[in-house]
């Protein structure tokens, strides 16, 4: 469409134009005027032609299956609650911000020993003597043990695993090393559901025979993930 002269000299809040459309008589003439907040077109007859309602349709779909159109503040969600949203400038030139407290997502504790252990044992022992790492906010867990260690006879075998609330030992958390010089290894075994009290342990032990399994420098480390 293309704006004509005004039709009624003297009134701001409306110009007369033509429609220039494919399939509309090019000669209708009418008025595009305020309604309220909307703006309405009026042919010169006076017969309502086209009405553009309300001022914000700037709301947004997530997605083209989306049932529900909204403004972008509403449609972000804060799924852990270590995560915030924040919208600055209210009423002004609104921005949006987003932040996550790191410390609330993750935290770390660490467990070190440099003493010399030793056993002959195939029975898991305690890495740490009688010590072991705590937890005290309930959530899912990774624990990461690792020990520097030989056995004294290249036939033996030495194995180290992640114990839970003693010398439990978790499924699957047995690492092996053999060799008679020091030789570092590594269990990493993810713990699910822990809550405050629960203790992870280091362990080690003799897996086969002979020889006397020695363990030195070893570090447990556990972290909540969730």
């Amino acid at each position: 469409m293309s704006l004509t002269p005004d039709s009624a000299p003297g009134q701001r809040e409306e110009e007369s134009i033509l429609l220039d459309d494919a399939g509309v008589d090019p000669t209708v003439t009418g008025v595009l005027q305020r309604n309220g907040d909307a703006l309405m077109f009026k042919k010169s007859t006076g017969a309502v032609d086209i009405t553009q309602v309300g001022t914000d349709n700037k709301d947004l779909k997530v997605s083209a299956t989306d049932t529900t159109a909204a403004f972008l503040f509403s449609k972000l969600i804060a799924a852990n609650p270590s995560i915030t949203l924040t919208k600055n400038n209210p009423g002004a030139n609104e921005t949006i911000s987003i932040a996550a407290n790191v410390s609330n997502i993750f935290s770390v504790t660490t467990l070190d020993a440099i003493a010399l252990l030793s056993t002959t044992s195939s029975l898991p022992q305690d890495a740490f003597s009688g010590s072991s790492l705590s937890v005290v906010t309930a959530g899912d867990y990774l624990a990461f043990f690792e020990a520097e260690g030989r056995i004294t006879n290249n036939n033996g075998i030495m194995a180290i695993s992640v114990g839970l609330n003693g010398l439990n030992e978790v499924a699957n958390s047995v690492h092996q090393y053999s060799g008679v010089n020091l030789g570092t290894t590594i269990t990493i075994q993810r713990l699910n559901g822990l809550t405050p009290g629960n203790t992870v342990h280091g362990l080690f032990r003799k897996q086969a025979s002979p020889g006397t399994v020695e363990i030195r420098s070893r570090t447990l480390v556990l972290m909540r993930i969730a």
